[in-house]
């Protein structure tokens, strides 16, 4: 090899030998070189590389919906944005940036593998960012993801690298098919998707303005015709009021601003024809309330006026028929009807709602008291009918207000524990149809004394007392305490026969519970003879005994404690009688045995003292160590009359077969002072019963297998066989366990047979 040289200082060149250097050297210098070089690219790299962190393509300036930077889901029909300057692709040491200007590939994935979908380039902004956009619009509900040119997945999310396209369900529906004109109905919207959107509301039957109208109380925006409703999120808001000014029928589309999800409906708005309508007639006892409907056509308010300044009383106030029934029920108290209580006008029913006009400058005159007998106007119609410029009513009836009065008192009776099915006015109605509460002043230890108050004119009195008690009741104190106030009803619970030198027991109002049958003018008293909860000369706890009589008395208007009262003045009072709890079985004989006859229907009748609706089981069963063992169960309701009757299959059973009755009280505390159940001796006699006085309410039975015969002939003879039934162990009312059976045993020549069968089995097992 030649090398070219000038020499040194002269600047003329010319040949020479070379000097070589050794490798060292050159080695050395290299690496030096390198390092060096290293250095200052690391340097200008970092430099690279922080900027290029910093610079992001701008969302704001590209048509996306959202950034793809989770495993979603995203919806069909949203344009998603990725940071081209963000992705990276592969896993582990292989990953890298993703090179400026690659074309990426949106794969569709099924279980472990992938299709092809489209290809994704990038754009630029106005900065010259890259970055990449998916419209979704085309695409399938499922699993997607992304790869480079060499087929690596472009990392999206640090947790998966695939994402979700969902499809956004979307309905739409009025809460009726018609409304009428100037009416409020409701648009109820709902989707799956739990974020905010977008709704897009058109309809060819109405221009922008008239769209955007129909809203009520919603900001929507006008766009090309059609409605905006921004902000719509299911889960909290999605219902909309609209009202409809013209007649007509009207077709919606709804559509999401960002996502392929759409619904439509319809609904027909009729001309409205309101009317107004009131009973003929409205009575009510001085002191009572009354409730009287208000009917309305094409309407869901009205407003009446009751009274008017000549009569002393008036009142005006709006009803809302709030389930849309065309019905308003509107409840006067005739008692205190003054600006305190609402001038005594409030809502009948849960779906009424009722507003008094109590602005200054109205025309109410309330009334402090009960409101006078006198016939009062009540007038009904549209909205301000009654006002200056309004239309007039629409129909107008009476209320007549009537003298009250208190007719008298009588002693129902009631089973144990049946209060607590009698709490309300439809209880008690339901309660005498049925037989549950019956006429009767002796009342069996345990069960319920119900004295039937006949009275007009308490039932505003008492609704009043209970909302005064609603609102300053006091922690211990009654209801009662607020009804029987010794003012206006002075209810007093009293023995009537103490015993010689006793002071007479005495049950405090807090401890009677009462029912109002404002329709019926009837005020119930109930008595639970069960709680022992009677006073007498400062001791408490006594309970109520056989033989203790009981005056109840109530004084109405009497001001018993000084004070004046607002009610009439009256008293009624009625008594009743605590006697034993006890029941007793018919057809005794003079060994104080019951006699029942052998029949399919075989009836084991009785009497008890126990309220009529109260249950007795009764209990046939064989007498101990009886071979043809059986046990028949039988719950019976005590009938109008006190009588109650079993029917019983006693058809196998033979003349002079010995069992026991036991009688059980299924609901109270039981027969006698200190007995559970009573029993008595049975046997089965000659002739003929049946008869079920159809008070059976249950029966529990066992079944024994019949047996074969044999006559003198040698054919033997065989009985019929009914099915084998498992007997079945039962608790009885004594406590002791029974087995079930129906067919009591053997006769006589059966028996003989089976004690010769069993002779013949010894000795075939001694042979």
């Amino acid at each position: 090899m030649r090398w070219a040289f000038r020499y040194p200082g002269t600047g003329e060149s010319g040949c020479r030998r070379p000097q070589y250097k050794t490798m060292t050297q050159t080695t050395q210098k290299f690496r030096a070189v390198f390092l060096a070089a290293l250095m200052v690219f690391s340097v200008f790299a970092g430099t690279v590389a922080f900027a290029g962190t910093a610079a992001a393509a701008n969302f704001d300036e590209t048509d996306a919906d959202e950034q793809l930077d989770s495993a979603g889901p995203y919806f069909q029909g949203s344009v998603l944005f990725l940071d081209a300057a963000e992705l990276t692709a592969g896993e582990g040491e292989s990953e890298a940036p993703v090179e400026s200007g690659e074309t990426l590939t949106l794969r569709s994935v099924d279980g472990e593998s992938t299709s092809f979908e489209t290809t994704i380039n990038p754009s630029t902004d106005d900065s010259g960012e890259e970055y990449y956009e998916i419209d979704t619009s085309n695409l399938d509900a499922g699993q997607y993801l992304l790869t480079d040119t060499d087929g690596n997945e472009v990392n999206i999310a640090s947790s998966n690298n695939q994402f979700e396209i969902a499809e956004q369900s979307l309905s739409a529906e009025f809460d009726s098919d018609s409304v009428n004109t100037g009416q409020t109905t409701t648009l109820s919207v709902d989707s799956n998707r739990g974020s905010t959107f977008d709704l897009r509301v058109s309809s060819d039957e109405l221009s922008a303005t008239e769209l955007q109208s129909a809203f009520v109380n919603e900001e929507v925006t006008t766009d090309d015709g059609d409605v905006i409703i921004s902000g719509v999120q299911t889960n909290n808001k999605d219902e909309f009021d609209m009202s409809f000014s013209d007649a007509g029928t009207y077709n919606f589309t709804f559509s999401v601003e960002d996502t392929t999800a759409e619904a439509t409906t319809s609904i027909d708005v009729e001309e409205t024809d309101e009317s107004y309508s009131l009973p003929n007639n409205i009575n009510v006892e001085a002191g009572d309330t009354v409730t009287f409907p208000v009917n309305m056509e094409d309407s869901d308010t009205a407003d009446i006026v009751i009274g008017s300044e000549s009569d002393g009383y008036q009142v005006t106030a709006t009803v809302t028929d709030t389930d849309g029934d065309g019905v308003a029920n509107v409840t006067v108290n005739t008692y205190n009807p003054n600006v305190d209580n609402n001038y005594g006008v409030t809502a009948g029913d849960d779906d009424t709602e009722v507003d008094v006009d109590t602005t200054e400058g109205n025309d109410n005159i309330g009334v402090t008291g009960i409101l006078d007998t006198a016939n009062y106007d009540i007038e009904v119609g549209p909205e301000n009918w009654y006002t200056e410029n309004g239309a007039g009513s629409s129909d107008i009836s009476t209320l007549a207000v009537t003298d009250a009065s208190v007719n008298g008192a009588q002693t129902w009776t009631a089973p144990v524990n049946a209060d607590s099915d009698i709490s309300t006015e439809d209880d008690v109605v339901e309660a005498i149809e049925d037989g549950t509460i019956t006429q009767g002043s002796d009342v069996a230890e345990g069960d319920l004394a119900v004295v039937q108050v006949e009275s007009s004119g308490l039932a505003g009195y008492i609704a009043s007392a209970e909302e005064d008690f609603a609102e300053n009741g006091a922690e211990g104190e009654t209801v009662q305490e607020y009804v029987f106030d010794e003012t206006n009803l002075d209810l007093t619970v009293e023995q009537e026969n103490p015993s010689a030198n006793r002071e007479a027991k005495t049950l405090a109002p807090s401890n009677v519970d009462y029912v109002v049958d404002d329709e019926n003018n009837n005020l119930f008293l109930i008595i639970d003879t069960s709680d022992s909860n009677l006073e007498r000369d400062g001791e408490t706890g006594l309970a109520f005994e056989s033989g203790d009589q009981f005056n109840v008395t109530l004084d109405v208007g009497q001001g018993t404690d000084g004070a004046d009262s607002e009610l009439p003045e009256d008293s009624v009072s009625s008594t009743f009688e605590v006697v034993d709890r006890d029941a007793s079985l018919n057809n005794v004989n003079d060994d104080d045995v019951v006699e029942v006859v052998a029949s399919e229907n075989s009836s084991v009748e009785g009497e008890s003292s126990i309220a009529p609706g109260s249950e007795i089981r009764v209990r046939a069963q064989s007498e101990s160590g009886a071979s043809n063992t059986f046990v028949e169960t039988q719950t019976v309701t005590v009938g109008q009359n006190g009588t109650f009757n079993a029917s019983f299959d006693f058809s196998d059973l033979e003349q002079g077969t010995n069992f026991t009755l036991t009688l059980n009280d299924q609901d109270g505390p039981g027969f006698g002072s200190d007995e559970e159940t009573i029993v008595y001796d049975a046997t089965i006699v000659n002739g003929t019963q049946g008869g079920d006085d159809g008070n059976v309410t249950t029966t529990e039975t066992g079944t024994n297998n019949t047996t074969e015969t044999a006559t003198d002939d040698t054919t033997p003879t065989e009985t019929s066989t009914p099915e084998e039934t498992p007997e079945e162990t039962t608790t009885g009312g004594d406590g002791t366990q029974q087995t079930e059976t129906d067919s009591p045993g053997f006769g006589v020549i059966v028996a003989l047979v089976a004690l010769l069968a069993a002779a013949l089995l010894a000795v075939r097992r001694d042979n």
